[in-house]
């Protein structure tokens, strides 16, 4: 008997199904995973299939007005993965289903959509969960192709992410080195065209095996045999906006789902990995190597600084020398531009972005005023706008301005800047470079590298600091041929102990010791609920609002950490408050959420996120 009503969701923070009227015309022409175009809402959207019924309990329903594809567009197992991404994150099941798509099928655009092969994943084997530590990322591509190789034996697909597409030619080329097999990029940075073609070719069977970034992590594989994080520590891997997934997480829960391999690789594993292997729900496999270079503390206590100058004297006589020796040195220094701060000296006046009330920082090469959060520009004001004195100060050092130092002390030098803006990998004796240079660090293969600010990277308003200085340090290390340099006035951190000794074991023991006593993941989950709107105290009534309702809906186990500023308070005109919600289970976190949300009268135009395990 033919199904009259189909169940549909839509790509919006709203829960459904909702039930629409199959007309006569698409009759038997309809399956889970189909797009179609529904009037939501007096608009008209795309929305996808998800139930067909013989009868809805609603008396009126409104008929789909037209079938966008000839076959599914989500197979069976992606629309298991996007029930447990809704499940798992709070968002709707429409939003998770969009995610997985490619742009131009989040349109009204028709496609024609060839069957996918049968999906033959059966084997006798046990799929395999492991943990790639390497210290050295020699020894690691020794194992991914054994992996791999295994997985192509069997007729199965292969997904390798990369956290930037930085990396994926690098990937693909060694890849291509090894396997005489079909392979595809996906990336979201194609053409739409190219995408969707690329997209329909995976989907097709045409790809053994397909690379990407985060969102790759949805490619529509038909008979998936393994999925490669490669270095899962990446903060990239995880989306930041709705729906806030993880890569990791998605990848395990697909695994899960489709009984395929799933390998972490790293070299600095993130301490939610190295915990599930301390569990036993990961295998470790660890590649020790003995590292031929070594690492000096510079303790800034001990010198006396000149003023402005970000290089200690120790580290001046060991520029001379590398300079002396033909060596070539990396200076890393996180902060473009300039200089981070524009002030006057007579009344304090300091410039500040408009949009997102931060310091404006200077970029010399542009001659511009610049926002790090909106790419907000503004003039070099040569008064003070506010006395108008001429006191006008550039504070704080950036690339720019220490290119302009070391040029000054070492003329005989060659010096480069190296950021996220640079069009290609610097030629110099000496490189400065931000956080950017670790995506070229193994072309560079520099003799020496120096951390000039350390303590400052340590002092981030975020639990994974440590973690993200750590894995930083690791790598700078790891690319590097003699020597690392750290200037610090905190040499007792646990994070330069252990990369002083090269010991993993030291840092995630005092790494998790610390989480533990703080309630952070993995020990807890956080749900990070964010209020936005274009009124401060419209936003912070509306906090206060939400965080009453969750104190009548909490439970025994569950924490909260009332409403405060964000970390960013304002971004792109609009205010942030967030408020913490803590607990063991994330599906007991969410229950006490949405219970409030339900009963939670937004106002003002002040919009409600939630992120699970920000």
């Amino acid at each position: 008997m033919s199904s009259k009503v189909a169940q549909i969701v839509v790509g919006l923070p709203v829960e459904g199904p909702f039930d629409y009227l199959i007309p006569d015309e698409f009759q038997d022409k309809l399956s889970v995973g189909e797009r179609v175009r529904v009037s939501f809402n007096r608009d008209e959207r795309v929305g996808f299939v998800v139930g067909l019924l013989q009868k809805s309990r609603f008396e009126r329903l409104k008929p789909i007005l037209s079938v966008l594809d000839s076959k599914a567009v989500v197979s069976d197992p992606l629309f298991k993965l996007a029930q447990e991404m809704s499940r798992y994150y709070g968002c709707s099941l429409g939003e998770a289903i969009e995610t997985m798509l490619p742009n131009t099928l989040r349109t009204f655009k028709s496609f024609e959509i060839s069957p996918s092969p049968e999906n033959k994943n059966e084997t006798a084997q046990i799929p395999e969960k492991i943990l790639l530590h390497d210290e050295g990322t020699q020894q690691r591509w020794d194992l991914l192709f054994k992996l791999i190789d295994k997985n192509l034996l069997e007729q199965k697909g292969v997904i390798f992410l990369v956290p930037e597409t930085s990396q994926i030619k690098e990937v693909q080329a060694k890849l291509k080195d090894h396997f005489d097999v079909p392979i595809i990029v996906l990336d979201k940075k194609l053409t739409p065209k190219r995408e969707l073609e690329n997209w329909q070719a995976v989907k097709e069977g045409k790809a053994r095996i397909t690379i990407g970034t985060r969102s790759s992590v949805f490619a529509p594989v038909p008979n998936l045999g393994a999925v490669i994080l490669f270095e899962e520590d990446n903060f990239s891997y995880k989306q930041e906006q709705t729906p806030y997934y993880h890569a990791r997480e998605v990848a395990l829960m697909r695994c899960a789902i489709e009984k395929a391999d799933c390998v972490l690789v790293s070299s600095s594993p993130s301490a939610e990995s190295w915990y599930l292997a301390q569990k036993g729900q990961l295998k470790l496999v660890q590649f020790k190597e003995d590292l031929k270079n070594s690492v000096q503390l510079i303790d800034l206590s001990n010198y006396y600084k000149k003023k402005f100058s970000l290089i200690s004297f120790p580290l001046r006589n060991i520029i001379e020398r590398a300079l002396l020796d033909k060596k070539r040195m990396v200076l890393f220094l996180n902060q473009r531009g300039f200089s981070s701060m524009t002030r006057c000296e007579k009344c304090g006046f300091t410039a500040k972005c408009p949009r997102c009330n931060v310091n404006l920082s200077y970029l010399y090469s542009k001659k511009k005023l610049v926002c790090r959060l909106c790419q907000h520009t503004a003039d070099l004001p040569t008064v003070c706008p506010k006395c108008q004195s001429s006191y006008i100060k550039n504070l704080g050092t950036g690339i720019e301005k220490l290119e302009s130092e070391l040029s000054r002390i070492f003329p005989q030098a060659k010096i480069e800047r190296f950021d996220k803006e640079s069009p290609k990998a610097p030629e110099a004796d000496i490189i400065i470079a931000t956080q950017a240079v670790l995506r070229i660090l193994p072309k560079l293969n520099p003799d020496i590298t120096a951390v000039l600010k350390f303590d400052s990277e340590l002092n981030r308003l975020d639990f994974r600091t440590s973690q993200r200085v750590f894995s930083t340090l690791v790598h700078l290390r790891q690319h590097t041929k003699e020597k690392l340099i750290i200037q610090t006035s905190h040499t007792d951190n646990y994070c330069l102990k252990a990369v002083l000794k090269a010991d993993f074991n030291l840092f995630y023991k005092n790494e998790l010791k610390l989480r533990k006593e703080l309630d952070f993941p993995p020990f807890k989950h956080l749900a990070e609920i964010s209020l936005r709107g274009f009124k401060e105290e419209d936003v912070f009534k509306q906090a206060n609002a939400f965080y009453a309702l969750l104190e009548q809906k909490i439970k025994k186990g569950i924490g909260l950490i009332e409403p405060h500023a964000s970390i960013l308070p304002k971004l792109r005109d609009k205010f942030h408050f967030t408020i913490i919600v803590k607990g063991k289970s994330v599906t007991d976190i969410l229950k006490v959420v949405k219970a409030a949300q339900k009963e939670f009268s937004r106002k003002n135009r002040v919009v409600v996120t939630v992120n699970i395990d920000p």
